[in-house]
């Protein structure tokens, strides 16, 4: 069975108004994360692959939206943006977590 996940964000920057959207599927069956894509302005601009292994997801990914550079933040089955320091889904600051050393990643 795949459940289909997206998630849409209307960004506004320097140059004008932006749809990003990012769509996820998962594999609950085989609890296999499949690519991650990124769209802004319906045009596909980059696919990620979660690497396989750790239980819970984490990406932190840049990517350019008109003129200016966004992140998206991928934790767990958490998916936000961040666009000027801050979190766009829930209009905090972002705070970059610090890497966790592999072993305590893993478990």
């Amino acid at each position: 069975m795949l459940r289909d996940k997206k998630h849409f964000w209307q960004i506004e920057t320097s140059d004008g108004k932006h749809e990003v959207k990012v769509r996820r599927q998962l594999n609950l069956r085989r609890a296999i994360v499949d690519p991650i894509e990124i769209y802004v302005d319906c045009a596909q601009v980059a696919t990620l692959q979660p690497s396989g292994g750790k239980m819970i997801t984490k990406i932190e990914y840049d990517f350019l939206c008109g003129d200016e550079t966004l992140k998206l933040v991928v934790h767990g089955k958490d998916i936000d943006i961040v666009h000027r320091g801050m979190l766009v889904g829930n209009k905090r600051e972002y705070k970059p977590q610090k890497k966790l050393p592999l072993a305590v990643s893993i478990i």
